[in-house]
């Protein structure tokens, strides 16, 4: 775990493998230098590659990649994020993943960080990174998304980035609900109806048709039976919100998230809790 924690903070080496990590999958909007031979034996050296340059511990590479773009490679959203959230806040960061995010909301310099995750190898990441950088404000456990260890009304922003269509949507939505304090901010970034194309073009047609079914019967219920892989509208997931008492909306998109013509293949939604009063 230690040299997971220490890679990421080694910006040659997340970048290299972040490299790496795009090219095994497809995605094209990033431009890099050609990895060094050094790179190249560090990377094997830690077991992360093989001598044919292929991917062995994908939870790393993952980490890396989150990490290139959040932190080394950060686009207009992220930056436009960030914004929202003001210094000397308690920040949630829900499904928080190998703490890209919580890196990034450091710079904000909050009161506090609380990141849950389901994963164990993500958690312990997330804490070995806080240990290395020498913050003590970050607190990352795991936990159920549908039942956080938090009280009530106790935080002022809620962060959840690319998972919420992985969860059952109303069963996350109260409990953000629950833990935001009134005048909170809550962000979420998802993906939209262009990743049924992106699924299409880079996973395979079968699982395309899946998501579009089940995004649609989503997005036309609002309900769902079980929690799984779907896409959201910002018409729906607004509908959602605002019967909790969500208004002040705002959706942001750039040209990276615009792949497929008017189809998003994600989008981000602030917005806030009860704040007309």
């Amino acid at each position: 775990m230690i040299n997971a924690a220490k890679l990421l903070l080694n910006s040659e080496l997340t970048t290299a493998l972040a490299q790496l990590y795009c090219g095994e999958k497809h995605i094209y909007n990033y431009t890099f230098e050609p990895i060094t031979k050094k790179q190249i034996d560090q990377l094997i050296s830690l077991n992360l590659i093989d001598d044919h340059l292929k991917i062995t511990n994908y939870k790393v590479d993952y980490a890396a990649f989150e990490h290139y773009r959040q932190i080394l490679h950060p686009g207009t959203l992220d930056h436009m994020l960030l914004q929202e959230i003001e210094e000397n806040k308690v920040i949630l960061d829900l499904c928080s993943g190998p703490g890209a995010t919580v890196r990034a909301l450091l710079g904000n310099q909050p009161k506090y960080i609380y990141a849950f995750d389901h994963d164990q190898f993500s958690v312990e990441l997330v804490n070995q990174l806080a240990a290395l950088m020498g913050v003590n404000n970050v607190h990352a456990k795991i936990a159920d998304a549908y039942s956080l260890p938090v009280e009530d009304q106790s935080v002022d922003a809620v962060v959840n980035r690319v998972s919420l269509q992985y969860l059952d949507v109303n069963k996350t939505l109260d409990e953000v609900n629950r833990v935001l304090r009134n005048k909170g901010c809550a962000i979420f970034v998802v993906h939209g109806s262009g990743y049924v194309i992106y699924s299409a073009l880079k996973r395979d047609l079968r699982t395309a048709i899946i998501i579009l079914i089940r995004g649609l019967l989503f997005n036309i219920t609002k309900s769902q039976a079980h929690p799984k892989e779907i896409y959201l509208t910002p018409k729906t997931l607004i509908y959602l919100l605002k019967k909790r008492g969500f208004s002040d909306f705002s959706i942001l998109h750039t040209e990276k998230t615009l792949n497929y013509g008017p189809f998003p293949l994600y989008f981000a939604l602030i917005c806030y809790k009860n704040k007309k009063e």
